[in-house]
């Protein structure tokens, strides 16, 4: 660690930038480059919070913030558009700055005052047994780097940007790019890609503008098929490689022209190679995938593999149900193929072609279409011809996007998309959020709320990369697997228990007829706004007890009234949901029901009878809650709307320990 001075700070990114521009440096050229440039980057530390300046370049706050702030102070000086992102970019390189050649701002001292995390040198490094993207250590050459962690007897720079470390990766060597005036340029001078992180590094985005080719001589991109994992070692500047994580393509977001890699893990056990082992050992062994599986995903690999073994085991009953799929979209292309549909006229379109489609998507998805509806969504024949030719054969967009992007929406596009592609590719993309979710949940994989469903659907195809018998399997083998983990992973999960049978269904007779019973008087003395109190209330119910008389539920009207209050009595699924006016008020009609379900309240130390728990909703939407179908999303809606406020009120985790998460509520309504 370095404590560094604002003044020491401003005089090596000064430094920094005449290394890098080295026309900058001419007699009589410039000369006030460097001074204006690092001037302008610390725009925002001059003009508004300092405090607030190092904590964005720190990572504590999003760097997003920063462009908002600077932007309204250029906003009071009536600035053009070109200066306030010119100072945008400013911070954002000089974040990169700070990242990658000083190791990043550990610890704010003062506004004048930073420490820093100093990049140690990996120059007489012998030999390494770990080694985390923490450390920073800064090797001069590659063939350093394989000296020091995979043991090799180099003594040249590899001319290639890979190398085999017989453990199921490949070292990698990108060149970090540098942005100026808004376009990247390449870190290398043999080949055009642009090497960027995003995501705070959990991201390298590998890039070709459309107008250049590979290395000057017309090669032109390709994705690979088969992603394999890489210990990537970023060559930072001059003499300066470093590790920067393990990582691995992701292939559904990619094109050849954009590539999306992301990290697995950010350190490698170095213990073989440190230990003597020649590079045969693993191929003599046969374990390189299994090291990689165990120590760099993070994943149990023994008991994966059982659960393949069970899963195999019943082989001929998931492979006729495979074997049946693909002959029912075989015939249908044979019949409805692209050379068929070219020479189709608009009224069989309409007539023959639309309704066969409707039957074969439900026979394949289990999706009911109207036809009306699916031809309004796929528009003329000329239009949808053009659509699927696009989905099927435009290399320039990664799947992803075509998914996303389609005027058809993105499950149906999806369900073309499988019927017509040979390999049936794209059918993860027709499942539903909360089969996707439960699939994700068996995978240990836990994303970021703002992901998108296409996003999340890309993490099943992504994850499948890091198992190498899976790898072979077809798509639709792959989804009947997913299937059976997460039935698996749901018997292997515990969950909170409800009270005995009997008491349970003396709780809920209850608590229903007082959802539905709100009194007049009670509503003509209702506030005129309602907030939560945003604090856990002591649990008033006791479970263990069965009372002979009387209400096993206390009853709080005064709750009810302000969730109504606080949804201003309407269905909080859509507030347009149709309702009526109450007899004598003029209040919309609305119904009180506890998500977190009040028979379960034996198991957790606060009440669950307090406003953050209780919803409105209008009778359509609450006896569809209790007693219909598709109620698992409604569940998930208010769920994800609530999360916050359950754990404000302590009712996110129960006595035991237990988080209530998507999956655990849901189980409490029966799924």
């Amino acid at each position: 660690m370095k404590t560094l001075e604002v003044s020491e700070l401003r005089s090596h990114y000064h430094d920094y930038l005449l290394e890098i521009n080295k026309n900058w440096n001419k007699v009589g050229t410039h000369t006030d480059t460097a001074n204006t440039w690092v001037s302008d980057t610390f725009y925002l530390w001059n003009n508004d919070d300092k405090k607030a300046y190092w904590e964005y370049l720190s990572g504590q706050r999003d760097l997003g913030e920063a462009h908002k702030t600077i932007r309204r102070l250029l906003d009071k000086v009536n600035a053009p558009e070109n200066r306030k992102e010119y100072y945008c970019q400013r911070i954002d390189e000089f974040k990169e700055y700070i990242d990658i050649r000083l190791g990043g701002i550990d610890s704010i001292i003062d506004d004048d005052h930073i420490v820093i995390r100093e990049v140690t040198s990996g120059t007489e490094i012998k030999k390494l047994r770990y080694i985390r993207t923490a450390d920073n250590i800064s090797f001069p050459y590659n063939f350093n780097v394989l000296n020091a962690c995979f043991g090799t007897n180099m003594t040249a720079t590899l001319r290639q940007a890979t190398w085999d470390s017989k453990d199921g990766c490949k070292v990698w060597f990108p060149h970090i790019a540098r942005l100026e005036g808004g376009r990247y340029i390449a870190g290398s001078t043999e080949v055009n890609w642009k090497n960027y992180f995003e995501d705070n590094g959990d991201t390298i985005i590998q890039m070709i503008y459309p107008e250049e080719d590979v290395d000057g001589n017309g090669r032109q991109p390709e994705l690979w098929t088969n992603p394999t994992p890489m210990h990537a070692f970023m060559k930072m500047g001059d003499k300066d490689y470093r590790y920067v994580g393990t990582f691995m393509l992701d292939y559904n977001s990619s094109t050849p022209r954009y590539q999306v890699i992301r990290r697995i893990k950010d350190g490698i056990d170095l213990s073989i190679w440190a230990a003597g082992y020649d590079t045969d050992y693993f191929e003599v062994s046969e374990i390189g995938r299994d090291v990689f599986k165990e120590l760099y995903i993070e994943k149990n690999f023994k008991k994966q593999k059982d659960y393949i073994t069970q899963f195999l085991s019943g082989k001929e009953e998931t492979g006729n149900a495979e074997k049946a799929f693909l002959l029912e979209k075989k015939a249908f292309v044979e019949k409805y193929g692209l050379a068929i549909l070219n020479k189709m006229s608009q009224e069989v379109f309409e007539g023959e072609y639309i309704p066969e489609l409707c039957k074969e998507i439900k026979k394949l998805f289990s999706a009911d279409y109207e036809v009306e509806a699916l031809s309004s969504k796929l528009g003329t024949l000329n239009e949808y011809g053009q659509g699927l030719t696009k989905m099927l054969y435009y290399p320039e967009e990664s799947i992803n996007d075509k998914i996303r992007n389609c005027s058809w929406g993105e499950v149906l596009a999806a369900q073309i998309f499988t019927i017509y592609d040979e390999t049936s590719f794209e059918y993860l993309y027709s499942l539903d959020e909360i089969t996707t979710d439960k699939m994700l949940y068996a995978l240990g994989i836990k994303l970021p709320e703002e992901v998108d469903l296409v996003q999340k659907q890309s993490w099943l195809y992504y994850w499948r990369n890091c198992d190498e018998e899976i790898l072979t399997w077809s798509i639709y083998k792959y989804y009947q697997f997913l299937c059976f983990l997460a039935n698996i992973k749901k018997k292997d999960v515990q969950y909170v228990s409800a009270a005995k049978p009997d008491v349970r269904k003396r709780i809920v007779a209850e608590v229903k007829k007082q959802d539905e019973e709100v009194a007049e008087d009670e509503i003509q003395d209702a506030p005129a706004s309602f907030e939560y109190e945003s604090k856990p209330r002591a649990r008033e119910i006791n479970i263990g007890n069965k009372p002979s008389k009387g209400s096993m539920v206390p009853r709080h009207a005064d709750r009810k009234i302000n969730a109504l209050v606080r949804a201003n009595y309407c269905c909080e699924i859509d507030k347009n949901h149709p309702t009526f006016k109450r007899r004598n008020s003029d209040k919309n009609y609305t119904e009180t029901h506890h998500l977190i379900p009040l028979e379960y309240s034996g198991q957790f130390q606060y009440t669950l009878d307090t406003e953050e728990n209780i919803v409105s909703l209008c009778s359509n939407c609450h006896n569809q809650i209790h007693y219909g179908a598709g109620a698992e999303a409604l569940i998930k809606k208010l769920y994800e709307e609530r999360k916050d406020a359950l754990k404000n009120a302590g009712i996110d985790v129960t006595e035991s320990g237990i988080e209530i998460d998507l999956e655990q509520l849901l189980h409490m309504y029966g799924f």
